[in-house]
């Protein structure tokens, strides 16, 4: 009998213990980070792409740190491949923070959780893998939840929106992209990392000094020397994030893992009903919120059974 999220064994021993420390410090530097980075948005209002230029100069000096002290093992790889997935990398983490930065807390989660939909389509449309009728059906309360959130949004962003759905997208394909790269080159996602930060930082160089140099260099009372404090300590958890995931996989099972990804949902959740100024959610919108939630923890279970 296959084992699901609720009863599959957990895993023991020294090694485990140190791997619980770093699923730990993914979960409070996961939500650390997009807290942080909402705050820099909402009160500041600085530009999402310069952030985003910042948090890939900051994993660009770790991992420049990393190879210095030949922390991650270099692998020569073709630059073609290598290419695509920076480029792919870069839009994702590009668009998910645009969405971050035009749509509240509560919608943003929301968009990011329209992965799960766009997964299983990625999935027929380019490698011909079609998911059971019970994954499926399991995704009928997911979207059904977001749907009734923006139905009776009072503040929706329609850009924001496109940003979120154009994020959740390119972030399925590149997962799709990904996982068939990373088995041919025989990769780990730091050893990616040493290429993809800093194509991320070459192409946003001319992208942000195109569109966001009239906000940098406005004079704005808001800027103050809070700023860039905040935006190197977002890009420091940003970048230490990668590291967590890796120290904890081979190490965790998968439902420690699973329950983690739906704990950050839930407490972005009650973040986005705290803060922000946030508005008044309608009990049909909170309603679909657990709908959301619920949806999400019978597809992981029905995912990993």
């Amino acid at each position: 009998m296959k084992r699901g999220i609720l009863d599959s064994p957990l895993a023991t021993g020294p090694k485990a213990n140190f791997a619980r420390i770093g699923l730990l410090m993914n979960f409070v530097l996961s939500v650390s980070s997009m807290v942080i980075l909402k705050f820099i948005f909402y009160n500041f209002e600085f530009p999402a792409l310069t952030t985003t230029l910042v948090h890939f100069s900051t994993s660009t000096c770790l991992m420049i740190a990393t190879r210095l002290t030949q922390s991650i093992p270099w692998v020569s790889l073709r630059w073609g491949p290598v290419c695509k997935l920076g480029v792919g990398f870069s839009l994702l983490v590009t668009f998910t923070n645009l969405s971050l930065y035009h749509n509240s807390l509560i919608s943003f989660v929301m968009l990011k959780t329209t992965t799960l939909i766009w997964i299983p389509a990625m999935h027929r449309l380019f490698s011909n893998f079609i998911f059971s009728w019970s994954t499926l059906l399991a995704l009928c309360p997911v979207i059904s939840g977001i749907l009734l959130h923006f139905c009776f949004e009072q503040d929706m962003n329609s850009l924001g929106i496109l940003y979120g759905i154009l994020g959740a997208m390119v972030t399925s394909a590149y997962q799709l992209y990904l996982s068939e790269k990373q088995k041919e080159m025989q990769v780990d996602s730091l050893q990616l990392l040493l290429y993809e930060a800093p194509i991320g930082v070459l192409l946003l160089i001319p992208i942000s000094w195109y569109f966001d140099r009239s906000e940098i260099y406005a004079e704005s009372p808001a800027f103050t020397w809070h700023l860039p404090l905040l935006l190197l300590v977002s890009g420091a958890c940003t970048s230490i994030v990668p590291f967590t995931e890796q120290w904890t996989i081979g190490h965790t099972s998968t439902a420690e893992y699973n329950v983690v990804s739906q704990m950050k949902f839930a407490v972005t959740l009650f973040i986005g009903y705290n803060t922000f100024n946030s508005l008044s959610y309608r009990p049909i919108q909170i309603m679909g919120h657990m709908m959301t939630l619920s949806g999400i923890v019978v597809y992981t279970h029905l995912k990993v059974s």
